[in-house]
């Protein structure tokens, strides 16, 4: 069991077969300990890569404990990207709703103006 699944205060095999966002879907954290050649670690780094690319945040914590091997911290360095990656997309959907927001209130006031002096 190399990546551990923290939730309801139980532990529970991360499995690269099934589907992702359910699996850590309310996840108080996930635990990776990384083990050379392991499916569960490269099934989950891919996971974690495909919900950056597709804009998905699963909004977990993440722990990895890798024993000072050189792969391990590659394995950790990728994860933690496509943490911050996730969040650098939460970000930039946060300002472009906001920016929509602004421009349908600007429309709303142009047509208001355009009213008012149709009126005059």
């Amino acid at each position: 069991m190399c990546v551990k699944i923290l939730k309801n205060n139980t532990e529970v095999s991360f499995d690269p077969e099934k589907e992702f966002m359910p699996q850590v879907n309310g996840a108080e954290k996930v635990v990776v300990n990384y083990q050379p050649k392991d499916k569960e670690v490269m099934g989950f780094i891919k996971c974690m890569e495909q919900c950056v690319k597709l804009g998905v945040n699963p909004n977990i914590k993440l722990q990895v404990n890798y024993d000072n091997q050189i792969e391990g911290a590659r394995a950790k360095r990728k994860l933690k990207k496509a943490l911050n990656d996730i969040n650098l997309n939460e970000i930039v959907k946060l300002m472009v709703f906001a920016q929509n927001s602004v421009d349908k209130k600007l429309e709303e006031i142009s047509s208001l103006c355009l009213k008012e002096n149709d009126v005059k």
